[in-house]
């Protein structure tokens, strides 16, 4: 056979109706064939290599068991390591992820969620910058599209919604440096004029004025989301400001900027921790086995993926209706060398 076999081609190989035929192979609920036309049918079906047709099987039954993760940046270990737990809990209930980047983007961001109705997906789960500035793209989503944003409820967006308790988390870390002694401290944030979905700037200078750090505008390093751009904007920040004048602690963005602005530091003829502690975002693995481990505030990963998961398939199903669900899961704040006493010094 030339061509691709078919439902009738099996049903006649059986011996059996084609609607028979479509109920074993398809698992549906009101197939009462007996355990012997099942084998037969099967056994069809195996010597003529066929093949589901899925999209078919999807239109037909407006249920294509795909779902579609919308994520910034898979080449953070974070985020990667988000989308394995979307794709091993999603798998774990017979549904494919398939994955989108946006690279922190907001016409990205819009492009694609503004696609979705396109695909052939059951629902999706997204990170995106400011769900606020999609409101209209995504209230004209159908009703029944089911859409989790992943990080803290944006209003007037009122949509299901499963994030880490990022504020708390950075007040912790805050005072954990203030115990330390430190009264002046600094935040590289490598996603400036990016969509970032926490905010991460404005959030730290909030907090930090609360703490009552001492703040001031030349202690906050604006750079790209590279690498070699956050390590090049560190040490030229680290060497033009006078010892006096810099921060003794400084956070990151996340736990790969602070990589790099260790490296734009040591660069910069500093030393960690003793000239400046340094606190992280996200707790990737390489961040424990650097020659100083990193301290850092820890998103529980699995914990946000499999409460994603549990919420898009409940609303797939219909099983879970209502309100949306907004869920806050706390973070943990792990201390490791990076952080130590403020030095003393002279002002």
């Amino acid at each position: 056979m030339n061509r691709r076999p078919t439902l009738r081609d099996v049903a006649l190989e059986a011996g059996v109706a084609v609607s028979t035929v479509s109920g074993i192979l398809n698992n549906r609920s009101d197939s009462w064939a007996s355990k012997e036309t099942r084998e037969r049918v099967q056994a069809a079906a195996s010597r003529l290599s066929f093949v589901p047709n899925r999209l078919a099987r999807g239109l037909r039954l407006n249920r294509h068991n795909v779902a579609f993760a919308v994520l910034p940046d898979l080449t953070n270990p974070f985020f990667a390591g988000l989308a394995r737990n979307l794709r091993v809990a999603m798998e774990s209930n017979g549904y494919e992820l398939l994955t989108e980047e946006t690279e922190f983007q907001k016409e990205r961001e819009s492009r694609i969620l503004a696609g979705l109705p396109t695909r052939y997906i059951d629902g999706v789960v997204a990170a995106i910058g400011h769900p606020s500035d999609h409101h209209d793209i995504l209230m004209k989503l159908p009703q029944t599209f089911p859409i989790v944003l992943l990080g803290p409820a944006a209003k007037p967006v009122k949509l299901d919604s499963v994030g880490s308790d990022i504020k708390t988390g950075i007040a912790e870390a805050m005072l954990h440096l203030k115990d330390l002694g430190h009264r002046d401290i600094g935040f590289v944030d490598s996603l400036a004029g990016l969509a970032d979905p926490i905010q991460r700037y404005p959030l730290h200078r909030e907090l930090a004025g609360k703490a009552g750090f001492r703040i001031s505008d030349s202690s906050w390093v604006h750079c790209t989301n590279d690498l070699h751009q956050i390590r090049h904007a560190v040490r030229n920040w680290a060497q033009h400001l006078a010892a006096t004048k810099r921060p003794t602690a400084v956070f990151c963005t996340n736990d790969l900027t602070a990589l790099a602005a260790m490296r734009g530091l040591e660069d910069a003829g500093l030393s960690i921790p003793q000239d400046m502690s340094v606190v992280g975002f996200d707790n990737i693995a390489l961040g424990e086995h650097l020659h100083c481990p990193l301290t850092t505030i820890s998103q529980p990963i699995e914990t946000i993926a499999q409460l994603a998961s549990d919420i898009l398939l409940g609303r797939i199903t219909g099983q879970r209706v209502g309100a949306p669900a907004n869920i806050l899961i706390p973070t943990r704040l792990l201390i490791r060398s990076s952080t130590v006493r403020a030095p003393r010094r002279s002002r």
